[in-house]
């Protein structure tokens, strides 16, 4: 499996997305999505994931990897593009069986996903059974 590098700038992005914009959505799922600082945490731990993915795929460091500054006045444009970031995310992180934990990840996609599929014009007038 390749490893794409991802931009700091993407991760900041996720984390405010998700916090500002659909933590209402996904805050019942996680204790962690309804504090700022522990999704941070969570995004964090998601990049450190994927520059060790990195790592031992190319056994070289990327450079980003040692700073990053969070800005919380950047996000992605529409839910559309957050998704598609968090896929990239989750694609690029390829470590060894058991190593890291998804369920931040994951649980995040699925919620945004049926957000996104739930406000298609198609699934409102779809008949319901």
């Amino acid at each position: 499996m390749s490893v794409m590098p991802i931009k700091n700038e993407t991760f900041n992005k996720v984390l405010n997305s998700l916090f500002f914009n659909y933590h209402w959505l996904i805050k019942d799922k996680m204790e962690q999505f309804k504090d700022y600082n522990k999704m941070k945490g969570l995004v964090e731990t998601l990049r450190a994931a994927h520059h060790k993915s990195y790592q031992l795929r190319y056994k070289e460091e990327l450079t980003q990897l040692q700073t990053i500054d969070y800005d919380s006045n950047t996000s992605f444009p529409n839910d559309t593009a957050t998704l598609k970031a968090l896929h990239a995310i989750r694609y690029n992180i390829g470590l060894p069986d058991g190593e890291f934990d998804f369920t931040f990840i994951d649980t995040a996609i699925k919620a945004l996903t049926d957000k996104i599929i739930e406000e298609l014009p198609e699934y409102k007038e779809a008949l319901w059974g």
